[in-house]
């Protein structure tokens, strides 16, 4: 399998189903033939969250900030997991931030993540 929507669409499959053993082999593959596609950061990030490995999941959050600091999905996840973790300044810095970003971008997911 070569298809990159296919290799998408089966990653968030198995994330969904909690399958952590074939996301993660999913995942791994899908970096072999797409190592700097923005969702593989945010796939990376949701595996380890999942998995309660929120050390990890950080990581990917911050990485995902630092290569897309315009994305306002990284800034959401980072303020998650800060807040997961409760660092409540540092989440609600960074929901503000993708509050910015989805508002100023007319993002409709502004809506139905109650920022």
């Amino acid at each position: 399998m070569h298809n990159y929507k296919e290799y998408k669409t089966l990653i968030e499959e198995m994330l969904n189903e909690m399958n952590l053993d074939e996301a993660g082999k999913l995942i791994l593959e899908y970096e072999e033939i797409a190592p700097m596609d923005m969702d593989l950061l945010t796939y990376k990030y949701m595996y380890f969250l999942y998995g309660n490995e929120w050390d990890d999941a950080l990581q990917y959050a911050l990485l995902g900030v630092r290569r897309y600091p315009l994305n306002g999905d990284m800034y959401y996840n980072l303020a998650y997991i800060y807040e997961l973790k409760d660092n409540l300044f540092s989440a609600s810095e960074n929901y503000v931030k993708a509050w910015f970003i989805y508002e100023y971008t007319r993002d409709k997911k502004l809506e139905y993540l109650h920022i």
